[in-house]
């Protein structure tokens, strides 16, 4: 093969990774390993990104696993309120029951006490009560068979909902899925500092000046990556890309050595604020 061909292999793997072309993915390559292959960088931040992408997906998993069981727990309270409801339904029903019969004992006391005569008006009576309980045994039959159709209705409705908050979750969790370069840049951005501290030698003899200095963006960027590649230096753990995977991770969310390493730069230029007359 010509050498042309495999430079232009070489350009179109390139093309293809959109992480290879990244400023920031270089400027941190060349850093992780003084004195070794980039090829071993490269694998390194590989492993990195895509330990910071599992990562990400387990801090996922664990939100929607909660928002399941706390889904759960407000469909036993209100399965529990139903059945509350349902029992003070049955003691008044019951207690109607007793106060009708307690009324149908005062009445044949006082048909006894007027024999014959009331004994008539008792049948009329009697057929009229038959009637009557026959409608209120209509009555409610039909009122039961509307509950169960509201009932249905209502089930059916949060069958619905529930189907339609299951796509809006799962639509969700697709636009959710993080891209570790975007986790990357969000580190960076929060241990970029704005200022810097410089020893300057004083006008006597042997002394010195920690002045503070304003750093342009590239500096800054150049800083935060040596704070970040030395904290994950220092931080326990079986390999490069794991200890980087979870500083840049503790970074992102404010956390680590290098956030505290920007801190001090920052509490040393605020102190010595005063000498900056001396640049």
């Amino acid at each position: 093969m010509s050498r042309r061909d495999t430079a232009e292999k070489k350009r179109a793997k390139s093309e293809s990774d959109p992480i290879h072309k990244n400023f920031l993915v270089s400027m941190s390559v060349n850093h992780i390993l003084k004195h070794g292959k980039k090829s071993l960088a490269y694998q390194i931040f590989y492993r990195a990104l895509k330990q910071i992408q599992q990562k990400n997906q387990i801090e996922q998993k664990k939100q929607i696993q909660q928002k399941k069981q706390i889904e759960q727990k407000k469909q036993i309270q209100q399965k529990k309120q139903i059945e509350k409801k349902k029992q003070i339904e049955q003691k008044k029903q019951i207690e109607q029951k007793k106060q009708i019969e307690q009324k149908k004992q005062i009445e044949q006391k006082k048909q006894i006490e007027q024999k014959k005569q009331i004994e008539q008006k008792k049948q009329i009576e009697q057929k009229k009560q038959i009637e009557q309980k026959k409608q209120i045994e209509q009555k409610k039959q039909i009122q039961q068979k509307k509950q169960i159709e509201q009932k249905k209705q209502i089930e059916q409705k949060k069958q619905i909902q529930q189907k339609k908050q299951i796509e809006q979750k799962k639509k969700m969790e697709q636009k959710k899925k993080t891209n570790p370069l975007s986790v990357l840049r969000k580190a960076i951005g929060r241990i970029t500092p704005t200022l810097a501290v410089k020893a300057r030698r004083g006008r006597g003899r042997g002394s010195t000046h920690q002045v503070p200095i304003e750093i342009k963006a590239t500096q800054g960027k150049v800083l935060a990556i040596r704070w970040l590649l030395a904290a994950s230096r220092k931080r326990p753990g079986p390999n490069m890309a794991f200890k980087f995977s979870s500083e840049v991770m503790d970074a992102a969310k404010g956390k680590g050595n290098a956030i505290r390493k920007k801190e001090e730069n920052h509490k040393m230029a605020e102190a010595n604020r005063a000498l900056a007359h001396s640049r």
